[in-house]
């Protein structure tokens, strides 16, 4: 009687990771836009099934390596496939992941790129489902589906830029800074950072920190809740002037949680800070309803010269779609109210949504007085 051998199965780990390291491998030697050509003349049902991360049609991203920056901070290091697209530091990816039988969403900045990965920084939140679950269950070789970049929070050759942000909303900045330093000197814009955290543990990328404050960057590191000696003077209302004596000739590019922004925003106008110097930006949407009018407002945007006379129909469309039902070539970016560049600057009236002193994210906010004049 013959014996019969069986076939050696290769464990599912094994052919995961020999399948990550052909399809990094792919990326690095054949290149994103000659892969693009190939992978969609050859897509279909066997392609896609053998190796799905590059023969897709979305953009996915490949987590190459995790490293703690702080407790409860991580860094995911992205290896997007070819449908990816350079990003501008200080812009963000919208990423995708699916966990306990839920996809779940969520916007993070991009902290750094590197050669052709991405490095996106994740602060746990204590009710956060998205940032749990990448803390918890996100491991090397898995795969995440992305969305981006977006955004408009990156540097515009300004000659002189304040960064103030505070906890995770240092990532962005971070990104910004790292790219204006490896510029030569002669082109680099004069630099100035505040850096708000609860504590020196806390401080999220403190190493490169201290190495840039070595440097001569001036980086000024605050602890709101455990001040020690070399560290500077927490913000409030009152020292804030005394603080940025300079800001009046300075774009000041500003991320954070929510209640320190409107501690530096309202300090901003009792200042007199020209609003469009001021760059904010968002982890999350703020979540606005339309608001229940009797009136039905005028909108003028002065740069077009271009009156709108709200009807009954336009009572719960925000102050974007209604322009671009008028024909105006507005700004539209992310229309999730992130990314900001559907900003104006509000002129007279009132508006109902997301503002930041008298700017105006048109994609969140509703006329909210007779007449409403926007401009720049």
């Amino acid at each position: 009687m013959q014996s019969t051998r069986s076939i050696p199965t290769i464990p599912f780990s094994l052919m995961k990771r020999l399948n990550n390291l052909l399809n990094t491998w792919m990326l690095q030697a054949i290149g994103r836009d000659r892969l693009e050509y190939v992978c969609s003349n050859t897509m279909n049902n066997l392609t896609r099934r053998l190796m799905p991360f590059l023969w897709s049609y979305e953009l996915k991203a490949l987590v190459l390596q995790r490293r703690n920056e702080a407790p409860d901070v991580v860094s995911f290091e992205l290896l997007p496939n070819q449908h990816w697209s350079q990003p501008v530091a200080g812009q963000y990816v919208e990423v995708q992941f699916s966990h306990a039988g839920q996809q779940l969403e969520r916007a993070y900045s991009i902290s750094a790129v590197t050669g052709q990965s991405i490095w996106i920084t994740v602060k746990r939140q204590p009710q956060g489902q998205m940032s749990n679950a990448l803390h918890d269950q996100l491991q090397i070789g898995d795969v995440l589906t992305l969305r981006g970049p977006f955004g408009q929070f990156v540097y515009h050759q300004q000659p002189s830029l304040l960064l103030i942000c505070a906890g995770s909303g240092i990532t962005p900045c971070y990104a910004i800074l790292r790219d204006l330093l490896a510029l030569p000197l002669h082109q680099r814009p004069t630099i100035q950072v505040y850096a708000q955290f609860s504590s020196s543990q806390d401080t999220i990328f403190a190493q490169q920190l201290q190495q840039w404050r070595q440097a001569g960057l001036r980086i000024d590191i605050a602890y709101s809740q455990a001040p020690q000696a070399g560290s500077c003077q927490v913000l409030n209302r009152e020292n804030f002037t005394s603080h940025f004596p300079e800001l009046q000739h300075q774009h000041i590019y500003l991320c954070g949680p929510q209640g320190f922004k409107q501690l530096v925003i309202e300090s901003l106008q009792t200042a007199g800070f020209a609003p469009e110097r001021l760059h904010v930006e968002h982890f999350a949407p703020q979540s606005v309803a339309s608001p229940d009018l009797d009136l039905l407002p005028q909108v003028y945007f002065s740069a077009a010269n271009c009156l709108i006379q709200m009807r009954a129909e336009d009572r719960h469309k925000t102050l974007l779609e209604l322009g671009l039902e008028h024909g105006l070539n507005l700004e539209k970016g992310c229309r999730k109210g992130y990314c900001g560049s559907c900003k104006l600057v509000l002129q007279a009236g009132e508006v109902h949504g997301q503002t930041h002193g008298q700017a105006v994210y048109l994609c969140s906010a509703y006329a909210n007085s007779e007449r409403v004049v926007l401009g720049y």
